[in-house]
């Protein structure tokens, strides 16, 4: 072989081993994202998008910590729970729902987790007497946490999770709003009657006094960023702000103890609910100012209000306190009923009433040692679940009638601790779920602000609605179904009551487990 030869062949090899790198690294570089493989780094979480979540921060009385569960929206069932501070009140998520923020009232803090992974959770303290009530973004690198304590509004980087900016605003901040552009927040201070404009590019504020009427405590933005709308309650009015010049041009009534709202970026509306009023107000907002277009009946004491994404349906959640509702002379507690008024957009008029409480009619009773069970046929609301009080009454047999507390639900029959109960195949009867106030316990709902919370989903036809009392999150089928049994069932009823986390409170009797922890707000996935 001479030298030339020796030359090509060298040559020859150089090439295929290039050509085989060459390969390998185009092989290795397919995808839509690199991903290193010579250091070894933490994956990063799933796409919580793909979960199709809702999370409900649930409160664990004033001496203990709460809680957020975070919901699977296709299984109707507790995907799992993340620990939270004292007194959670308010909850947020990053635009691409990549982490959830939730304020902590009692402990002016706030802790963070990705939703992936809710047992890997994250506090940020605040200072002291910040007492945060309300978290807002539209940007992935912040988080803006409104403290009515201080009249203040923190800065939290998500990168670190620490404050970087603290902002003076006005006094008693309630809620918070960012552009979708991510220009500017906007702050409700209650006490100040107005709404202060923060720039997000320096942290500084544009105009800390934009008047709006008295008591705002609610925000809303259009989808173009150029309008804001403050709710005051204490006026009855929603006040129009231009972004562009941070200044109120126009307003319209809604009556005086307005306390909700919600946009409908579909339609390009405001819905907005008035306990006092008992109504639901419908703007819309696709013009200059806000202008109104109905104004409809609902069931008494409307809290909340979710829309459905298509915006062809509102649904309004209500609750009454009664006297009450046992027939125990020495039961005095109060008692809680609820419901969801069901409205079609397009006119205001009512498509339904959805009641959140079982209501049976009992055909049989069983009787196994100290346990009693009912084979009923469901009349109102959903299935009888564990957790539930049941009213029996009309029983032939006085002891199948009482109060009771079910231990276990099943398809058409629910048992109950009741060692006076007997059998009876042809008794008929009625069983009432009832929802009692917490006397015993500092469950603070009587004091919560949202202590019926509705939020409808992005990705299936659910809304929910927690009941800060009954310890539960309703889920609501919003179209007909038919089950894999081929058991059909109607649209707007409830599928059922998902129980929060277990409390810290004492069981009411030994052999009954905790009450359950008392949901206070309901977070929606993006």
């Amino acid at each position: 072989m001479n030298l030339a030869e020796d030359v090509r062949m060298t040559g020859g090899r150089a090439c295929q081993i290039a050509a085989i790198l060459l390969l390998f690294l185009i092989c290795i570089s397919c995808g839509d994202t690199f991903r290193p493989v010579a250091i070894p780094v933490p994956s990063p979480p799933p796409d919580p998008g793909s979960f199709h979540f809702a999370i409900m921060v649930n409160s664990n009385g004033p001496s203990n910590p709460g809680t957020t569960t975070r919901v699977d929206v296709s299984g109707d069932s507790n995907a799992g729970n993340s620990v939270a501070g004292f007194g959670p009140v308010h909850a947020a998520l990053l635009p691409n729902a990549g982490r959830v923020y939730v304020a902590n009232n009692l402990e002016d803090t706030v802790t963070s987790y990705a939703p992936a992974t809710p047992g890997s959770v994250t506090t940020t303290s605040l200072p002291p007497g910040s007492a945060p009530v309300f978290l807002a973004t539209a940007e992935s690198g912040n988080m803006y946490v409104a403290n009515s304590g201080t009249g203040m509004v923190a800065v939290i980087a998500t990168g670190s999770n620490v404050v970087t900016n603290l902002i003076p605003v006005g006094t008693n901040p309630m809620a918070l709003v960012e552009a979708p552009d991510s220009r500017k927040v906007y702050v409700a201070n209650q006490g100040s009657g107005s709404v202060t404009s923060i720039n997000t590019i320096d942290k500084s504020v544009n105009n800390p006094n934009i008047v709006t009427g008295n008591s705002p405590i609610w925000l809303a933005v259009r989808s173009d960023s150029a309008r804001v709308y403050a709710l005051n309650s204490g006026s009855g009015t929603v006040s129009t702000i231009d972004t562009t010049s941070d200044l109120v041009i126009g307003s319209v009534l809604v009556g005086a103890g307005a306390n909700y709202m919600v946009s409908d970026p579909k339609l390009n509306r405001l819905y907005i609910t008035n306990p006092v009023a008992n109504t639901l107000t419908a703007l819309d907002i696709s013009g200059n100012v806000a202008a109104l277009l109905y104004s409809v009946s609902v069931a008494s004491t409307p809290v909340s209000v979710a829309v459905l994404p298509d915006g062809s349906r509102a649904y309004v959640a209500s609750f009454r306190q009664v006297p009450p509702c046992t027939q125990d002379p020495a039961d005095l507690r109060p008692c809680i009923n609820s419901e969801v008024t069901t409205i079609n957009t397009s006119d205001g008029s009512m498509r339904d009433l959805i009641p959140l409480q079982s209501a049976v009619s009992i055909t049989a009773a069983s009787q196994s040692g100290t346990d009693t069970t009912y084979t009923y046929t469901l009349t109102a609301g959903p299935p009888p679940s564990a957790g539930m009080t049941m009213v029996i009454t009309g029983m032939a047999d006085a002891g199948n009638n009482g109060t009771f507390i079910v231990t276990a639900g099943f398809a058409g029959s629910f048992t109950v601790t009741n060692s006076a109960g007997v059998a009876a195949s042809s008794q008929s009867g009625i069983g009432t779920n009832v929802v009692e106030v917490d006397t015993a316990n500092p469950t603070g709902c009587g004091a919560a602000r949202f202590r019926f919370s509705a939020a409808a989903s992005a990705t299936s036809p659910r809304v929910y609605v927690g009941n800060c009392d009954a310890g539960n999150l309703a889920v609501i089928r919003t179209v007909a179904e038919t089950s894999p049994d081929g058991t059909h069932y109607a649209a707007d009823t409830v599928v059922l009551n998902l129980p929060a986390p277990v409390s810290s409170f004492p069981a009411p009797m030994p052999s009954e487990q905790p009450p359950a922890q008392n949901p206070v707000f309901i977070l929606p996935e993006p």
